[in-house]
């Protein structure tokens, strides 16, 4: 048995388990101990069968260790009490042998304390961390950041994906933000006039390849190229980007569509209908069949 001068309770709870109050008292050296009696009690033995615990965990080599007399309040005044460090309990518990209880609640409520009560009385003493709480206008900003972001990286109109981020705003925080999403453009009118470069070029008599050449040259678009036998030539998959200017034009959108070599098409650039009036005034100035001729020689191999 330790000495009781060595120790002191540094903090002292009755912790509910089970229907029961249990005394536990956090020491000086750092180890929770837990009262003797009040744990015979919470599980219903009786005064002798307390007093024959306290005997065996006296005579035992390896409980023993764990045992400790300390002053502590309790109801009736400061008394001296048989403690027994946590990490004992359950071997000590695992020694009362619950088939020898005749009393079915009795023998439930040991094997209860058998199974969980050293958990139960450890969680008592530990430090509940509170877990941050994130305000709605964090998880906002953080959203509209990374549309921002995600919309430059891949060339969409930033207000197309800050339509996005407000959807998953309201998801996420339960905020209504209809007042903010009116000030946006209307993405979804957007969508229905969006037009491919060969829907561009039906209206002038152009192939698409020509559209596309010919929107790289007003600088709304840019090509991507590779080295070619003699000159560069425009690389096979999505060789098409939005500038700075085009994105007032056109968006890119995900045309994903598996294709049967099991490869992916990605992005494809959609033009807004004003686009259609652009390429008809750069037509007007430059001359239909000086365009035509030049998009021919620009093509590439």
């Amino acid at each position: 048995m330790e000495k009781t001068e060595a120790l002191a309770p540094v903090e002292q709870k009755l912790v509910d388990f089970n229907g029961a109050e249990i005394m536990a008292v956090k020491c000086n050296d750092g180890k929770i101990r837990i009262a003797v009696k009040w744990v015979c009690s919470g599980i219903g033995l009786s005064d002798g069968q307390y007093q024959n615990q306290t005997r065996k965990l006296n005579e035992d080599v390896v409980l023993s260790k764990g045992i400790a007399k300390m002053r502590l309040p309790t109801q009736g005044g400061n008394q001296e009490v048989l403690c027994l460090e946590l990490d004992f309990l359950p071997l000590w518990l695992a020694k009362i042998n619950a088939n020898i209880i005749d009393a079915p609640e009795i023998q439930q409520k040991l094997i209860d304390f058998q199974l969980h009560a050293k958990d139960a009385l450890a969680d008592a003493f530990l430090a509940r961390k509170k877990r941050p709480v994130i305000t709605w206008d964090r998880v906002a900003i953080g959203e509209i950041r990374f549309a921002k972001e995600f919309a430059k990286a891949v060339g969409i109109r930033p207000e197309r994906a800050v339509a996005v981020a407000l959807a998953r705003i309201e998801k996420e925080t339960g905020k209504q933000l209809a007042d903010y999403r009116k000030e946006l453009p209307a993405v979804e009118e957007q969508n229905a006039e969006l037009l491919t470069p060969s829907q561009i070029g039906a209206q002038f008599n152009l192939k698409a390849n020509k559209v596309n050449l010919l929107l790289e040259e007003m600088g709304l678009q840019y090509g991507i190229r590779e080295a070619g036998k003699t000159k560069e030539r425009l690389v096979k998959r999505n060789p098409w980007r939005l500038t700075e200017k085009g994105k007032d034009f056109g968006i890119m959108q995900d045309s994903s569509k598996q294709m049967t070599i099991g490869k992916w098409e990605g992005f494809q650039i959609f033009w807004s209908e004003k686009t259609v009036g652009t390429v008809r005034d750069f037509l007007a100035q430059k001359g239909s069949a000086e365009v035509n001729s030049d998009l021919v020689d620009n093509a590439g191999e």
